[in-house]
């Protein structure tokens, strides 16, 4: 068995264990938590992460997310809009969110509300999102996805610091690469 295999096998026997541990022993769950963060963060920040990426249209992204706040008892951990990043094209979208992260417990995604002149409907508004830490892989895996497919935004670097792109694969699915990497 390879390192990664071991890894994951060792990451999701520690993940059955603490799952476990904290239903026998609910006092301990905010310990086990921070536990399970210090044992698997290590393993994980070495690894692609696949993301659910929302967008909603008509700028309803703020009321999904406080909707999801309530149903799943999460938070929203960071939220930007437009206006607050200097990246808004029309004043009337200032409040639009431009980018917002939404966790509870192990549930995490990222949201945004969708430009006026991008269709956004319901079945057709969730991305993957895969970020990495090596732009070599970002570049193969974009490549090879938008291969058939069509590039909506070319890998380059962004104004929050990394190298970015976005496509449509041959099969309808909408996906974003992000690279934080200096590799």
């Amino acid at each position: 068995m390879g390192l990664v295999p071991k890894l994951f096998f060792l990451s999701q026997c520690s993940t059955v264990f603490l799952n476990y541990f904290v239903l026998k022993n609910c006092k301990k769950h905010t310990f086990l938590l921070n536990l399970k963060q210090i044992i698997l963060k290590p393993i994980y920040q070495e690894m692609k992460q696949l993301n659910v990426y929302l967008s909603f249209p008509d700028g309803k992204c703020r009321d999904a997310l406080h909707f999801y706040e309530k149903a799943l008892g999460g938070e929203i951990s960071s939220l930007k809009t437009f206006g607050s990043a200097n990246q808004s094209p029309k004043p009337e979208l200032d409040d639009y969110v431009m980018h917002a992260e939404f966790k509870a417990d192990d549930i995490f995604l990222m949201a945004c509300d969708a430009m006026p002149h991008h269709k956004s409907t319901p079945g057709t508004n969730v991305t993957l999102s895969i970020n990495l830490d090596d732009k070599k892989e970002q570049t193969r895996i974009f490549d090879a996805l938008a291969e058939g497919g069509v590039v909506q935004m070319a890998l380059q670097k962004t104004f929050w610091g990394a190298r970015f792109g976005m496509l449509t694969d041959k099969y309808g699915i909408s996906w974003m690469t992000n690279c934080n990497g200096e590799k």
